[in-house]
């Protein structure tokens, strides 16, 4: 079975100093087998980085494009010409902290979203509709990072303004082939276990939430307290075939997008997310 690990998910459980390629031979050797590595961010280099952008108007020569002025650490900022449509929404509603994010710089080398095979391709300056776009606000499937193409990629607040994208979202992916009868790892905290002791390093014990400590909504206890439409119904029809149903009423679910850390690490992992911009 094919399980894709994320070294940074691997290193919250094992503090890792290895260079990614020495790891996957001491693991393989000790029966870990790796079958690949893919290096994140190996690609973009110097060339790109995060920026904050600053202001965002309206393209003079077209309805469907923005110029957005971003920082990136340096005292002159750039103008990028961009159709992004949650980019182009800010030019009706600038929000009040600056929104981060990804951008390439020429030389970059990115994955070319329009092309059925995704090749990586140089960026050069070059003039939209009059007006010279001196980089690109990038996009999760431009960097290689997910499927989403849509709009650019938003980083969360804590990202540094000026530094190297690879030191902050640069990783290694592991791809291991677990075979039958190993099946203490098939989770990451059986990896990390076996990881650390392959490598004698220290295993960090899984810290579980104190959920007294969480604001959850208050259970009622009675059916008294609770509207009937609050309760399911259950009826088993063939007890032969499903002795036993059971089914738990969970309240106080908000519905919306994942946090940023949650979305990267399971897509890393090889798992669709259902992401939704900002």
């Amino acid at each position: 079975m094919a399980l894709r690990i994320p070294l940074s998910w691997l290193q919250d459980y094992v503090d890792l100093e290895q260079d990614p390629v020495k790891l996957a031979e001491a693991l393989t050797i000790s029966g870990m087998e790796v079958e690949s590595i893919e290096h994140l961010g190996d690609n973009w280099g110097e060339f790109c980085k995060v920026g904050e952008v600053k202001k965002v108007v309206a393209h003079p020569n077209a309805d469907s494009l923005s110029i957005a002025t971003v920082d990136y650490g340096t005292d002159q900022s750039l103008e990028v010409v961009t159709g992004a449509p949650n980019i182009r929404e800010l030019e009706k509603e600038f929000p009040q902290t600056p929104p981060k994010i990804a951008l390439a710089l020429s030389g970059a080398k990115l994955i070319n979203p329009y092309h059925e095979d995704h090749p990586l391709v140089r960026l050069k300056p070059s003039k939209i509709r009059g007006i010279v776009s001196e980089g690109m606000i990038c996009s999760e499937l431009e960097l290689g990072l997910g499927e989403a193409h849509e709009g650019v990629l938003f980083l969360p607040d804590d990202a540094p303004v000026g530094g190297m994208l690879k030191d902050y979202l640069g990783d290694a992916v592991l791809e291991f082939d677990i075979k039958g009868g190993f099946a203490h790892l098939l989770s990451i905290y059986g990896l990390a276990r076996e990881t650390a002791a392959i490598t004698r390093m220290r295993l960090k014990s899984e810290k579980l939430p104190d959920l007294s400590k969480l604001n959850l909504p208050k259970q009622p206890s009675s059916p008294a307290e609770t509207s009937e439409v609050d309760f399911l119904k259950l009826r088993i029809e063939n007890p032969d075939l499903c002795p036993r149903y059971s089914a738990l009423l969970v309240r106080g679910i908000t519905i919306g997008p994942s946090p940023f850390w949650m979305q990267q690490r399971l897509q890393r992992a090889g798992m669709r997310t259902d992401q939704q911009h900002r």
